[in-house]
């Protein structure tokens, strides 16, 4: 008996230093990452600035005053900037600020997900979106490049976690409420954030019935509506039309075209490191073989085809570093800390170890990848 409860002592104090050590590692690679892009802003980043300058000089939220044309797609990106404008900081700053704060709120809202619960309770891999996501040299590439990405990840991400807490049962119908607000706060950031909306609602559909499920639906519906329903109005008003301006250049290009562009760029991102995608179709394929799929893992790989399709389905992006990528390696992150617990089940600290190890060499890899490197524009 004693020998035993050694043992359950001395494992979490092991599995708690190899955490720490993988963390400090993270926060190292993510520095050098940081800064060897440091001079990384895009040039479409100038767009929301001049909406924004003229935002501040009273002209409105227009490219040319007296033309009410919606030429950006990041509305809720676009007012953080002004804001921080309007009190003399720099426009180019102000987007890097609007980034970098997006994504440590980003880190700690993983960090917080991560050690939620009683220690006996805690998922041992629980801090790999952590690692992941701090190491993401796409995700710190842009936290530096003027535009949203890191921003709409985080509210993908915050109303998923969110949701999956619904599912969990352990805040009940608020919890729902809150993840409807964040996944419209996703949507005020960049128009696709609907598609995880429509997800969601469509999982509550089918998945959570009865009356608690029918509560669930109009607490989500609630918190989303009373966060996206205003802007929708005051676009429609103040535009004319409830979709930007880019939608109709996005989608100008033939299917076809678009398929075969977004399946390059699709497979593209899947052959750099840290090879998140092939990484998280074998842990899922062990969970299949193995049987124990369950809800909020469904819910996370649901999310992920179906934006994976939209990426494929719109032609991927021209910008550098896998920019619409950017909210599915949180999801992707997420999704396979949850499914690699199954490989890990009856095994000692070092098990966290080496998976640890094995995810922070592979993200070291992208060190040497120009493509997710771009460190300034050509």
């Amino acid at each position: 008996m004693k020998e035993g409860s050694e043992r359950r002592v001395e494992e979490p104090a092991a599995e708690r230093a190899w955490r720490r050590l993988a963390l400090g590692y993270a926060a190292g690679l993510a520095a050098t990452i940081l800064y060897a892009n440091r001079d990384f802003y895009h040039d479409d980043a100038y767009i929301t600035l001049r909406y924004a300058r003229n935002l501040i000089d009273g002209a409105g939220v227009v490219w040319n005053p007296g033309e009410y044309v919606q030429g950006y797609t990041n509305f809720l990106h676009l007012m953080l900037v002004s804001g921080l404008g309007r009190l003399g900081i720099d426009l180019i700053v102000a987007s890097r600020v609007v980034g970098m704060a997006a994504l440590l709120s980003l880190v700690g809202v993983l960090m917080v997900w991560s050690w939620r619960g009683h220690a006996a309770t805690r998922p041992r891999l629980g801090h790999v979106p952590t690692l992941l996501v701090m190491t993401s040299a796409p995700m710190l590439v842009w936290s530096v490049g003027g535009l949203e990405g890191t921003l709409f990840s985080m509210m993908v991400a915050s109303g998923s976690l969110l949701f999956l807490l619904g599912l969990d049962g352990k805040l009940g119908a608020p919890a729902f409420v809150a993840s409807g607000g964040c996944l419209a706060m996703s949507f005020l950031t960049r128009p696709d954030g609907i598609l995880f909306l429509a997800l969601s609602v469509g999982w509550l559909l089918v998945a959570r019935r009865g009356r608690q499920g029918r509560r669930d639906l109009v607490g989500f519906l609630g918190g989303a509506a009373l966060v996206a329903l205003p802007y929708v109005v005051w676009q429609s008003i103040y535009y004319g039309d409830i979709v930007p301006n880019t939608f109709y250049a996005k989608t100008g290009a033939p299917l076809p075209l678009r398929l075969r562009l977004g399946w390059s760029y699709l497979v593209d991102y899947a052959l750099t490191p840290p090879f998140l995608p092939l990484l998280l179709l074998a842990s899922l394929a062990y969970v299949s073989a193995a049987k124990r799929w369950d809800k909020p893992l469904g819910y996370l790989s649901l999310s992920i085809a179906a934006y994976a399709g939209f990426i494929v389905v719109v032609g991927g992006d021209h910008m550098q570093a896998f920019r619409l990528f950017l909210p599915l390696v949180v999801l992707m992150s997420l999704a396979l800390a949850r499914a690699s617990s199954t490989l890990i089940e009856g095994r000692g600290p070092l098990a966290v170890g080496v998976i640890s190890a094995g995810l922070l060499v592979l993200a070291t890899l992208q060190l040497s990848d120009r493509t997710i490197n771009p460190r300034a524009e050509d």
